[in-house]
């Protein structure tokens, strides 16, 4: 009888595992236009009220089928290399004598070196550059390169790098020693160009809430519907000609005192110095909140007049393959959740970096249970109800085995 009870008890707490519903809030994705893998835009209000690791986002289909996903975040700043081509305008290629090539700098820049793009080969070559105005006088540069070397282990091309005094003539001539040797195959001149590029980046009002202008002090309450994620605040100021005064960044929780009487606490998150030269950007990391309270230290001069402020983030993704005969949701918001183990983890290198872009709805607040979203929680998404479910089977192994042990007692 004991045993039955205790088996009960553990089918009650597998099943109510199983049957758990945690999520607070869902989000659906938008439809998608193409198959394949897409960066899904993560909106502020989510990355507010979702778990600070996102451990708690989920992706299900429409018949409740989790998929896959990983999350990607812009860099605040990129750099890559890129080779650009000058125009070959001219080349000349005359068996046991001398060829050449003429190339244009199109918008006479200045530069001291230049890259030769040349089909693999083994030979030395000795060569000079020369530059004009006009196409008809040539001025010396450079003379006596030698070219050697010019082959690549892994391509079938290899690029050589000539260096020369500054210049900026308009069109250069290349001319290489080919006596009794076949010419090199150049392909390509050129240089390569370093592109440095801006990591994409969500912006949205802060609303203001109030302005409280006292004791040689402003505060400033910034104030959202709900939470929201945020990394820097850009602050429009109005008032002096010219100004520069400490400010400091608070944010507010609630709190509760003295039986139910609300209150809030304070705890700073950043300080800078508002200055009449400067844009009034503030990096204050990345903070989910729904208040935030600007302190401005005026001393003795007159307030300032706060006219707006927005916040900004750099931009997060989830990378998930979609398709458009699928529709798809996001939940999120269970504070027990550990981060999925997915295998497109392992792969996310595989993955085309120039993907298109998928937005999400208005997040709905999930009221109540619902079949689809029962299943969709698993039972090892919960670490803390698998505790409880380990502890309550060691009791009854504990249990089984003292019965035991006096069983075999009583026989001897």
């Amino acid at each position: 009888m004991m045993k039955r009870k205790i088996s009960c008890a553990i089918c009650l707490l597998w099943s109510s595992v199983i049957y758990a519903q945690d999520f607070t809030h869902t989000t659906e994705i938008e439809p998608v236009s193409t198959d394949g893998y897409h960066k899904i835009l993560l909106s502020p209000e989510l990355l507010g009220m979702a778990n600070s690791n996102l451990s708690d986002l989920r992706i299900y289909d429409e018949a409740g089928v989790q998929q896959p996903y990983f999350i990607q975040r812009e860099s605040a700043r990129s750099s890559h290399q890129e080779f650009r081509a000058y125009e070959i305008i001219e080349r000349e290629h005359e068996k046991d004598s001398t060829s050449y090539l003429i190339f244009k700098n199109t918008h006479q820049e200045s530069i001291h070196e230049i890259h030769i793009i040349v089909e693999n080969t083994e030979v030395k070559k000795r060569a000079r550059l020369s530059g004009s105005h006009d196409q008809k006088d040539w001025f010396a540069i450079k003379n006596d390169y030698l070219l050697q070397a010019m082959h690549s282990t892994d391509h079938t091309t290899d690029s050589n790098v000539l260096r020369f005094p500054l210049s900026n003539y308009p069109y250069f001539k290349l001319e290489i020693d080919d006596n009794l040797k076949d010419p090199i195959h150049i392909l390509k001149v050129g240089y390569y160009a370093t592109e440095v590029k801006q990591g994409l980046s969500t912006r949205f009002d802060f609303p203001i809430k109030s302005q409280l202008d006292s004791a040689n002090h402003s505060y400033i309450t910034l104030a959202m519907p709900r939470e929201v994620y945020l990394e820097n605040l850009h602050v429009n100021i109005k008032g002096a000609e010219y100004y520069s005064r400490d400010a400091r960044i608070f944010i507010l929780k609630n709190t509760k005192s003295n039986g139910d009487k609300a209150g809030y606490t304070l705890h700073q998150i950043g300080r800078t110095a508002f200055n009449s030269s400067s844009e009034n950007s503030i990096n204050i990391g990345s903070t989910q909140a729904k208040e935030l309270q600007i302190q401005i230290d005026n001393q003795d001069n007159q307030p300032l007049q706060v006219e707006q402020v927005t916040a900004s983030f750099l931009n997060q993704y989830a990378i998930a393959k979609l398709s458009p005969d699928h529709s798809y949701l996001i939940k999120f918001g269970d504070q027990n959740l550990y981060a999925p183990i997915y295998d497109l983890a392992a792969f996310k290198d595989q993955i085309p970096s120039d993907l298109a872009l998928a937005h999400l709805s208005p997040i709905h607040h999930i009221s109540g249970n619902s079949p689809t979203a029962q299943k969709s929680v698993s039972l090892f998404e919960n670490i803390y109800l698998i505790w409880s479910i380990i502890g309550l089977v060691g009791v009854v192994l504990a249990l089984v085995s003292i019965k035991m042990i006096k069983e075999m007692g009583n026989k001897a």
